[in-house]
C-alpha cells in the first residue's frame, strides 16, 4: 500500500513540477465551427497588447470566414504565467477564464456566456502534444456536460465561452489550433478541415454555387475554381445538426440527393485538401 502512495506522490509532483506552458504568445490561430442556428466557421488570433487599467491585456481578433467582413475584438485576456491562471476582461471587470493550477475535486468559477459558471475538477493528466508537455484538466459543468482544455491550447470547445450547455443555439468547437502556420493539435473528429490552407486569404477562397435553390430532390454543386481529390459534403440544418454526409470525387459539378430532408433551410459546407470552401445556404422544398 506504501508503495502505491509513493507511486502518486511521485506522479503528483511531476505534474506539478513540470514547466509551464503559455497559452498566449505569438501568431497562434484557433480554428473554431460554431453550430447554432447557422453553422460558422471562425479563426481567433492574438492582436498586440493593450494596457487597460494599469494591466496589459492581449486582444482577441475574431475572424468569420464563413461570412466574411472585418474582423474584430471579441475578447481581451490576461496571462498569469506564475499562476498558470489566465483572465478575461469584460464590462470593467476581470474574470477567471482558465484555471491550470487546479486538482481533480476543486470547483471553479469562471466567465463564459457572459455569465460565472461553475466547474468541477474531474482530473488533471500530462499530454504530450507536438513534443511539449502540457496539463490536460477535464472537468464537469452540472451533472451531464463534460469537457476539458489543456495547457497552452485551451478548450476543445474553443478559446473563449467553453461551458456553454445552457445555449442551444451557439455550441463552438475547436478543430485546429496552430502556431507560425503549423497544424499543433486537433479535435481527431474532424481532421479533414485541418488540412487546409491557413494563410489562405479570403478573397482566395473557392466559392460554392448550389441549383435549383430551392430544391426538392437533388442539388446540384459546382466550385469557382478546379478542386482535384476528395470532397466531403455536409449538411446542417439551422439548429446546428449534422443531418449529411457524403464524400465525392472531385468534379465540377457534383449531384447531391437531398430528397429525404425535411422542408426547410440548410447549410452546405464542403471540404478539400487543396483550398478553403465558403458554406451555403439552400432552402429544401
Amino acid at each position: 500500500m506504501k508503495y502505491f502512495i509513493s507511486f502518486i506522490v511521485f506522479i503528483s509532483l511531476i505534474i506539478n513540477a513540470k514547466a509551464y506552458q503559455p497559452m498566449l504568445q505569438s501568431n497562434q490561430t484557433w480554428e473554431v465551427t460554431i453550430y447554432g442556428f447557422i453553422v460558422q466557421n471562425v479563426h481567433h488570433t492574438l492582436g498586440n497588447p493593450t494596457t487597460i487599467n494599469g494591466q496589459e491585456y492581449t486582444p482577441i481578433i475574431y475572424t468569420n470566414v464563413s461570412f466574411p467582413g472585418e474582423p474584430f475584438v471579441v475578447a481581451h485576456l490576461r496571462e498569469d504565467v506564475a499562476e498558470e491562471r489566465v483572465y478575461i476582461y469584460e464590462n470593467g471587470t476581470e474574470y477567471l477564464l482558465y484555471d491550470f493550477n487546479v486538482e481533480a475535486g476543486d470547483v471553479i468559477s469562471i466567465l463564459s456566456l457572459g455569465n460565472l459558471v461553475d466547474i468541477s475538477i474531474i482530473d488533471v493528466t500530462i499530454v504530450e502534444i507536438d513534443g511539449v508537455s502540457r496539463k490536460k484538466i477535464s472537468y464537469m459543468q452540472g451533472a451531464w456536460y463534460e469537457g476539458d482544455y489543456t495547457e497552452g491550447i485551451g478548450s476543445r470547445y474553443g478559446l473563449i465561452d467553453f461551458a456553454n450547455s445552457q445555449a442551444s443555439d451557439y455550441a463552438p468547437w475547436l478543430t485546429c489550433y496552430y502556431e507560425n502556420g503549423e497544424l499543433i493539435w486537433d479535435n481527431s473528429m474532424d481532421k479533414f478541415s485541418c488540412n487546409s490552407v491557413l494563410s489562405i486569404e479570403e478573397s482566395e477562397m473557392a466559392l460554392l454555387e448550389v441549383y435549383p435553390n430551392p430544391t426538392d430532390e437533388a442539388l446540384f454543386i459546382s466550385f469557382s475554381e478546379n478542386i482535384s481529390g476528395q470532397i466531403n459534403l455536409q449538411v446542417f440544418d439551422t439548429a446546428g445538426k449534422l443531418i449529411l454526409e457524403k464524400r465525392e470525387p472531385a468534379a465540377n459539378v457534383i449531384r447531391l440527393d437531398v430528397s429525404t430532408l425535411s422542408t426547410g433551410n440548410y447549410t452546405l459546407k464542403a471540404t478539400s485538401e487543396q483550398v478553403s470552401i465558403k458554406p451555403i445556404s439552400f432552402l429544401k422544398k
